[in-house]
């Protein structure tokens, strides 16, 4: 909308009106009293100045502003525009969809690092379980703890013998 096309408000038409108002009876004044002073030659020819000078510097004033008002009449419908559309989005069931997605994908990644690390304990604890069991592979000798021909069973911490038996 260009400046001809746009409706004054209530409060623009008022402002104009004062404006308008204070000119005249500035230039009324300047006439009466140059020509009570000078005589009536001069008092109109004040007056037209005055007049003019009253305009110019409305112009002026206007000229500088008005683009500042079209910028600031623009924004505020833009930011009026960008709230409707996050009210509606906001209330979009695939924004509600959207975060029960992200709330199950958040509770997967936690089920799968901790079946992850339990899966690292467990093969941890068979490693050390295997390096228990045979330390003459690892070149330690015998356990200690335990008489020659004896191991250690995987699911108990009693020893077996090496016959095989299971106790």
């Amino acid at each position: 909308m260009n400046r001809s096309q746009r409706p004054t408000s209530g409060a623009s038409a008022t402002m104009i009106g004062l404006s308008v108002l204070i000119l005249i009876s500035i230039a009324v004044g300047i006439t009466a009293l140059r020509a009570s002073v000078e005589g009536a030659q001069a008092g109109v020819t004040f007056g037209l100045f005055a007049l003019a000078i009253g305009l110019a510097s409305w112009w002026v004033s206007y000229a500088h502003t008005d683009p500042i008002a079209d910028l600031i009449e623009f924004t505020a419908k833009a930011a009026a525009k960008a709230a409707r559309l996050m009210r509606r989005l906001a209330n979009d069931p695939a924004i509600r969809r959207y975060q029960a997605a992200l709330a199950t994908v958040e509770s997967l990644t936690n089920e799968a690092t901790a079946r992850g690390q339990a899966a690292q304990a467990a093969l941890s604890a068979a490693q050390f379980r295997a390096y228990g069991n045979n330390p003459h592979v690892l070149g330690h000798g015998p356990a200690a703890s335990l008489p020659p021909g004896t191991r250690m069973k995987t699911n108990s911490a009693s020893p077996d013998t090496a016959t095989g038996s299971e106790g």
